[in-house]
């Protein structure tokens, strides 16, 4: 797992570089690559940022400090937020995140969902929880 606080650039080395071009003081990144993962072959990748609330209180900022203006244009879904229990990935979700950030997993019940790229192999989803705002990028090349 690669964990990263702010936008200290030199202790990160990412697969997909600049994906939090202004990432704030506060907020969390964490990324697990293939080998983090029951099957490496699949070459799957997860990476979540995480804000709280109470340091960033609305959502667009969020979204606005986790991805450049043209990543927003062409992830920015017609579909309304919906509660996280009706998200289609539901399951996939709270199981990835159980296993890598459980801390995230109790206030899933709670919180609302917007899905930003919903592809065969990429999944982009804004977790608007009582808590915190979180962006769930989940991807596979196999």
């Amino acid at each position: 797992m690669k964990k990263r606080r702010g936008n200290d650039a030199s202790s990160h080395t990412s697969l997909t570089p600049t994906r939090l071009p202004t990432a704030s003081a506060g907020m969390q990144t964490l990324e697990f690559d293939q080998f983090e993962f029951a099957n490496p072959s699949t070459e799957e990748h997860l990476r979540l940022a995480v804000e709280r609330k109470s340091r960033m209180p609305v959502i667009s900022t969020f979204l606005d400090q986790c991805l450049s203006r043209v990543q927003q244009a062409s992830l920015v879904s017609p579909i309304p937020p919906q509660p996280f229990q009706e998200c289609f990935w539901r399951r996939e979700v709270e199981d990835l995140l159980a296993r890598f950030a459980p801390q995230l997993v109790p206030d899933l019940d709670e919180s609302m969902v917007t899905v930003l790229l919903n592809e065969f192999d990429e999944h982009w989803l804004l977790i608007d929880s009582p808590r915190k705002f979180i962006l769930y990028e989940w991807r596979t090349s196999a």
